[in-house]
């Protein structure tokens, strides 16, 4: 974690405009123009810590809408509920959903009560399809047309 802010920090130091004022900077206190080059230099560090600040607060709002947008499931695993990522279900975890759960995974379901999915992404049907827990008859139906 500290490497990457040492990363930061070393890209807000060292990039193109930096050097500009740098050069800036070199000329006027080389020129005997002190103010001038105190002014450039203080704009160059007022610079690099507000970049970081910036960056840094970026950082941590991409890590939060990383992990919020994250897809998780709760199953149950060996008798037990738990909370997985999305990318480590397995055949034979038994996904526990609640009202407003997003179906992660294609499943039987083993248990339903007025179960109504949104599949307009899958099949462009504009009213909840009602699902139940009845055997597929025709294995070869299209998603569409199978309860």
């Amino acid at each position: 974690c500290s490497s990457d802010l040492y990363k930061m920090l070393f890209d807000q130091i060292f990039n193109s405009i930096t050097f500009i004022l740098f050069a800036a900077a070199a000329v006027s206190l080389a020129t005997s123009d002190f103010i001038s080059g105190g002014v450039i230099v203080f704009v160059i560090a007022l610079n690099v810590v507000i970049g970081f600040a910036q960056e840094y607060k970026s950082e941590q709002t991409m890590d939060a809408l990383r992990k919020m947008s994250a897809p998780t499931a709760n199953v149950l695993r060996d008798g037990r509920a738990t909370t997985v990522p999305a990318r480590e279900i397995v055949v034979g975890d038994v996904l526990v959903l609640v009202d407003g759960d997003q179906v992660i995974a294609d499943a039987r379901l083993l248990e339903a009560v007025n179960l109504r999915v949104d599949e307009a992404l899958l099949t462009g049907e504009s009213v909840p399809a009602s699902k139940q827990t009845l055997p597929i008859e025709d294995v070869a139906a299209s998603l569409a047309e199978r309860k």
